[in-house]
């Protein structure tokens, strides 16, 4: 691999000095920790070339992107892989590793209770999980099984720990059945106050006593903050861990917590500057603190809707988190600590 693909590939190491809260005690250097952002395939669609070169600007080694059962498939054996096929082609021709997101059930599937409701047989949505991994085996996909399955809003009503974990081992099956390599994570799991939410600890544990423990390679995990994420108490510093020790009293200390979403929205309480600042304190502090994460995604690429998460706006003009990420990220996509090993040579 050359030098900018070594680049493209990106990685956090272990020990970072700078940029992270309160020093922790001595434990052995954490691996890499590959950082990428999150977008959405309309975003591709609507400016391929601004967009795909923003993502390479950023250096990211990640790109999060939904893989919507209701777009891919709107009727029974009408099948539109074509978005998602260029999607991962394009980021796999640019060292960048996709993590699809399989979730967004079509109307014909669920009787038309909603895109976030699970669909009425799981094997049909094993079918469209299969026929994906079919289509990208041996392309190093991240496969996340639904998103924030653990709240009302990402369920589409009440949380069902155990129908979930039926629809995660039909899936998992499926795409390990086409790429027996392939990489499956419990979809990201959300941290919220609202009512109904599961906390994400106590939902993956619910999914081990439902026996689903060999339905994932790892966990994906949403760890928002309203303030300083590094701060004690918020969900980067609890949660994180609290899901790491469920896993490990399950036997499973080496199962990895994926980051899939993390970002601030800019508006009257951060502003752009606000927003790099605490965004790439988040990003060591996972890097230096724990071992077991493999991987962080930064929500969004750029601008949607009327909030304004974007590392870029609507023009592709790079806000502050942009131009901090592609420099935190740059000489090799590294963050080198004391002890690191040299960059390898091209």
């Amino acid at each position: 691999m050359g030098a900018r693909g070594q680049t493209w590939t990106l990685a956090l190491l272990a020990l970072v000095a700078a940029g992270c809260g309160s020093s922790p005690g001595p434990r052995a250097a954490a691996p890499i920790m590959p950082v990428g952002v999150g977008s959405h395939p309309w975003v591709f669609r609507n400016d391929p070339a601004a967009a795909l070169k923003a993502t390479t600007d950023l250096h990211a080694g990640l790109l999060r992107v939904d893989a919507l059962w209701r777009a891919v498939e709107p009727r029974p054996a009408d099948a539109r892989w074509d978005e998602l096929d260029t999607l991962v082609a394009t980021s796999r021709a640019h060292d960048i590793r996709p993590i699809l997101v399989l979730h967004g059930t079509p109307a014909w599937a669920n009787g038309g209770h909603g895109a976030d409701a699970p669909p009425t047989s799981d094997a049909a949505f094993a079918t469209f999980c299969g026929r994906a991994a079919a289509r990208y085996a041996g392309k190093d996909v991240v496969y996340e099984v639904w998103n924030e399955e653990n709240a009302p809003f990402g369920w589409g009503g009440p949380v069902q720990p155990r129908r979930y974990a039926a629809l995660l081992e039909a899936c998992s099956s499926a795409i390990h059945s086409a790429d027996p390599r392939a990489t499956v994570l419990v979809g990201g799991l959300a941290r919220s106050r609202a009512p109904g939410v599961v906390p994400a600890a106590a939902f993956v544990r619910a999914l081990l006593a439902a026996g689903a423990g060999n339905a994932f390679d790892g966990v994906a995990f949403h760890p928002y903050a309203r303030e300083d994420a590094t701060a004690p108490g918020s969900s980067l510093a609890s949660d994180v861990p609290a899901i790491h020790a469920v896993l490990a009293d399950a036997g499973r200390p080496q199962t990895p917590i994926w980051l899939t979403e993390f970002g601030y929205p800019i508006g009257p309480h951060h502003s752009a500057a606000d927003v790099a600042l605490l965004e790439r304190r988040a990003i060591l502090y996972a890097a230096r603190r724990y071992p077991y994460v493999a991987g962080f995604v930064v929500y969004e690429l750029s601008d949607e809707g009327s909030t304004r998460f974007g590392l870029y706006d609507r023009g592709w003009t790079p806000r502050a988190a942009a131009r901090m990420l592609a420099d935190l990220l740059d000489n090799g996509g590294v963050v080198r600590g004391p002890g690191a090993p040299a960059q390898p040579a091209a």
